[in-house]
């Protein structure tokens, strides 16, 4: 990927130690993550590419947003995120789900 076609338009957040961010063009990449220093501060880091690391400090100003202040690869970044929890249809919904064996 060339600079400048890697912006985010999600994070979505796995669980602990994981997390996948879904890119401009809209391919999805798994990252490595860590909360340090009382969940105030976030390491990102990706498996496919050893040289790609974020470090980000979190402030959550009021209810659903969520401030990042840090780096990308060392560039200065600021990212605003609203949360949003339930709105996947594989967690809100019922579903059937039919194996046949032969």
């Amino acid at each position: 990927m060339r600079p400048g076609e890697d912006h985010w338009t999600k994070l979505l957040v796995d669980g602990p130690g994981g997390a996948t961010l879904q890119l401009q063009n809209g391919v999805f990449d798994h990252v490595d993550t860590s909360i340090g220093k009382g969940q105030a501060q976030l390491e990102m880091s990706d498996s496919d590419d050893a040289n790609w690391k974020a470090h980000f400090a979190i402030e959550l100003p009021a209810g659903d947003l969520i401030n990042q202040q840090g780096t990308v690869n060392d560039v200065p970044v600021e990212i605003k995120l609203r949360a949003r929890q339930g709105s996947f249809n594989l967690t809100s919904d019922h579903y059937h789900i039919i194996r046949t064996y032969k």
